[in-house]
């Protein structure tokens, strides 16, 4: 049994890692893509919007199946219904439709995200909780570089080829799925069938609704970050779309390297206290650097402090919330994917307009979130795992 679930939880890491370079495919051309349709620049933002109200609706629904079925058929079912999905962004012109599918493609990404996640609390021990969480995090990292560069590498031959080798991929890993990983069902109570609302009482029982409150302000931060950084970049280096997956890989791979070397290793030798006060005075002071400086050397050094603040809090923010509530790991996981996409919503809709208005702006609100957050973790009381 024991060896069962070993094979079962490094299978997950490594379909994670495929899934997550899918997922960013499509994110190097987008820029360029709506260039080409001739569609404003707030249409970006309007997008990642889009995507994030999917998941924030559909996140609670997959909680509740994936309890009832099992999470193998949704981490099956969910990557090949968004690459289907991003055919429509490649062959619509019009913003509606394109933003029907971009829908699509944000409830079948939760699909994935909160199988994956319930899946694997499920075959791991609470002392490997906060470890396995970083690898989670690391392979999302380096699937997003390898995805991102690949796909800017390809669509200098054609911009559209990206959209067909997505097709091809995810057929192979949806086999690879089906044939590497168990079918596991938790056991649920009647109440337990509540989901997420069932989650936010049992928080609330322990004192971790601040938690989820921090995690949804650095939602947004981290989500206007991403959804303006490449064209941000694009804008002040005129970079092509290889460039931009460039840019997107070296966040990536700051990721990678700080989930593998730093966040398993520290993470239970330094109190939730800790990572969270530091994490915000570093994010701070590299987006600081970031509106001050625009040369790329600086600007790229002060990008990689910031990607280091957002690595440090992740995963032991969500091992917070799942210590003490195994019984519920699917619904926490849910809640988890139902704040990041408010924050996902919150980011990329105002960092669309803000920066539509001035390319800088997004940065200035988020020096003035993360200002705000350190005030609120100084005055209010802060539980420790």
């Amino acid at each position: 049994m024991k060896k069962k679930s070993m094979m079962n939880k490094n299978m997950l890491i490594m379909i994670n890692f495929m899934v997550f370079a899918l997922f960013n495919f499509i994110h190097p051309i987008t820029t360029e893509l709506l260039e080409v349709k001739e569609l404003p620049t707030y249409s970006n933002g309007i997008l990642y919007a889009t995507m994030a109200l999917a998941t924030f609706i559909f996140a609670p629904y997959w909680v509740k199946k994936s309890d009832i079925f099992g999470n193998k058929i949704f981490l099956i079912m969910g990557p090949v219904l968004y690459a289907l999905s991003q055919l429509g962004f490649a062959y619509f012109d019009d913003l509606t439709m394109i933003l029907v599918f971009r829908f699509i493609a944000g409830a079948t990404s939760a699909m994935f995200v909160v199988s994956s996640g319930s899946y694997l609390n499920l075959v791991i021990t609470q002392e490997e909780r906060t470890r396995y969480f970083g690898y989670i995090m690391a392979t999302t990292a380096l699937g997003s570089i390898v995805g991102a560069l690949f796909a800017g590498l390809i669509s200098e031959i054609w911009l559209y080829l990206p959209f067909l080798i997505l097709q091809i991929l995810v057929v192979l890993i949806a086999i690879f799925t089906y044939f590497t990983l168990d079918n596991i069902k938790q056991e649920i109570s009647e109440k337990q069938k509540n989901g997420i609302i069932f989650a936010i009482k049992e928080i609330g029982k322990s004192e971790k609704l601040y938690t989820l409150m921090m995690l949804l302000v650095l939602s947004i931060v981290g989500n206007m970050y991403s959804s303006n950084i490449g064209y941000y970049v694009g804008q002040m280096f005129d970079f092509t779309p290889f460039q931009i997956g460039l840019t997107t890989g070296y966040g990536g791979l700051i990721l990678l390297l700080m989930n593998i070397f730093v966040i398993s290793k520290v993470a239970t030798k330094i109190r939730y206290k800790v990572f969270l006060f530091g994490s915000l005075v570093i994010g701070l002071i590299s987006i600081a650097g970031v509106i001050i400086f625009s040369t790329s050397i600086f600007f790229f050094l002060f990008i990689g402090l910031f990607v280091i603040s957002y690595s440090l809090y992740r995963p032991i923010c969500q091992s917070q919330l799942l210590s003490g509530n195994d019984h519920i790991s699917g619904s926490i996981i849910g809640l988890v994917t139902t704040i990041n996409s408010i924050g996902m919503m919150a980011g990329g809709f105002l960092g669309g307009i803000l920066f539509s208005m001035e390319s800088s702006l997004p940065f200035f609100v988020i020096a003035g979130l993360l200002t705000f957050a350190i005030i609120i973790s100084s005055f209010r009381r802060i539980r420790d795992i």
